[in-house]
């Protein structure tokens, strides 16, 4: 009986050890495709120069359950810029989500000022909106 227990308790130690393997495994991959993205269109793609000061910010805040039953105020933004000319057309371009307060963002990028988005002169529908100097606090 002990025995039986035992091999059950192995082989859920196993699958639950397969499963985390797993998700690292495709978390990395994931993290490797979007870094081949940007890398091939920092090196093959049009850069595109972009003024902070005409760009958009885009804030939402929400409540969100803290671990003493308080509710917690989070905050995601994204940064909007419109391009005209990208192939005879307007264009638009956003980055992936900052958790900052929207005033803590607009004070970075008026810190940076400036910055660039790579595009593929194909189809710049397919492009990287550097904001390197955030990264800590986005996720890819």
């Amino acid at each position: 009986m002990s025995y039986v227990v035992f091999l059950i308790a192995l082989f859920a130690v196993i699958m639950i050890a397969g499963i985390v393997a797993l998700l690292r495994y495709q978390r990395k991959q994931k993290e490797k495709i979007f870094s081949d993205k940007v890398l091939f269109l920092k090196t093959y793609g049009k850069e595109l120069k972009v003024n902070f000061e005409d760009c958009a910010i885009v804030h939402r805040s929400y409540l969100e359950d803290g671990e003493n039953g308080g509710k917690i105020e989070k905050h995601v933004s994204i940064v909007t810029c419109h391009a005209e000319n990208i192939n005879d057309k307007k264009a638009f371009f956003k980055t992936l989500p900052v958790f900052l307060p929207e005033d803590e963002l607009q004070k970075r990028l008026s810190k940076q000022k400036r910055t660039s988005v790579y595009y593929n002169p194909s189809d710049p529908s397919i492009y990287f909106f550097d904001v390197g100097f955030l990264q800590e606090f986005m996720t890819v």
